[in-house]
């Protein structure tokens, strides 16, 4: 009986203490949640389908047609397959999503930023569309890598805290950069040695690298014929890409401790710029012995100019760099 007392004494005092909070006049304040954590959680949910839907082309472009040109069996499966994924609607959906975002102040700027990019990125989805419609597999590869580089561009605009959050650990699919992590690679908040002129030269070569590779990653498997096939929409666009590069590398002054770095970096430019449009030529003529020379020499161009590189020149040109 004691112990019956006690529990309803201890009822009773509970049942006193809500009603004193009942008729507290002071309202509580209901927790928010953080601005900062509601808006990356956002973020992080539309990048997640935002990655989704590249890799579904990543994987039908890929590994899961082991020509780059299919039978006619496996191409009508394929087309059908990208036509289903409906590439430019999902982009607009995804662009859509993003927009709606509140981004804290901090943020704002890079949010932005951010947008600009995807806006790119979805105006370029509706080539890869187009060319599926009329069932020109090269101009999809294409068009693909001109909508991803537009994406990923926003890397180099954007802060280092924001970049690292935004850009995957690793690259999906194949490439020299596969095995890299992306987000040391492309996020550091290390300054660049040099000043203005080194952080110019670092930016030049890291727009480059992000906008060749996606270009040139072909996948696997491919035949002579299909290669050029590909190489007809690919490499006037590479040849652009050189052309602009070197013209804004010569518009760039460098201090005298950099000059001879400066002059390595533009003569193999100049010559990869050869290399590129004899590739494009030889495109033109059907010549694949031509094409398999000249990348070739390419190679040999780039390995030559990383070797002759001063030892304080590399931090500027790390993303063309193989061993970094």
């Amino acid at each position: 009986m004691g112990r019956t007392h006690l529990n309803i004494g201890l009822l009773l005092f509970t049942f006193a203490l809500l009603a004193a909070c009942t008729i507290d006049p002071t309202p509580t304040p209901t927790p928010t949640p953080d601005q900062e954590s509601v808006y990356f959680e956002g973020l992080a949910e539309n990048l997640q389908g935002l990655d989704e839907l590249f890799q579904i082309y990543s994987e039908l472009l890929g590994p899961v047609f082991p020509r780059f040109a299919p039978d006619e069996i496996q191409a009508r499966v394929l087309f059908n397959t990208l036509e289903e994924a409906k590439f430019s609607e999902r982009s607009v959906d995804e662009l859509r999503k993003f927009e709606s975002l509140s981004p804290p102040e901090r943020f704002a700027e890079d949010h932005a930023v951010f947008l600009k990019h995807l806006r790119g990125q979805t105006s370029r989805a509706a080539a890869v569309d187009e060319a599926i419609q009329r069932r020109d597999l090269p101009h999809v590869h294409l068009a693909m890598a001109e909508s991803q580089a537009a994406f990923g561009m926003v890397r180099f605009a954007v802060s280092p805290e924001f970049c690292r959050f935004v850009t995957p650990d690793r690259p999906p699919g194949i490439g020299p950069k596969a095995d890299t992590n992306l987000r040391e690679f492309y996020c550091s908040d290390e300054p660049i040695p040099g000043g203005e002129y080194g952080a110019a030269i670092n930016r030049l070569v890291e727009t480059f690298d992000a906008e060749f590779i996606v270009r040139a990653a072909f996948p696997p498997g491919m035949t002579p014929e299909e290669i050029l096939e590909g190489l007809t929409y690919v490499q006037p666009a590479i040849v652009e890409l050189f052309d602009e590069t070197l013209a804004a590398l010569d518009a760039i002054e460098p201090p005298l401790e950099y000059k001879v770095g400066h002059e390595v970096l533009r003569d193999s430019f100049s010559e990869l710029l050869s290399t590129a449009r004899a590739i494009d030529r030889a495109v033109a003529n059907g010549e694949s012995d031509v094409v398999r020379r000249e990348f070739d020499r390419s190679n040999q161009i780039a390995r030559t100019a990383e070797a002759r590189f001063p030892e304080n020149y590399r931090p500027l040109v790390k993303a063309i760099l193989a061993e970094e």
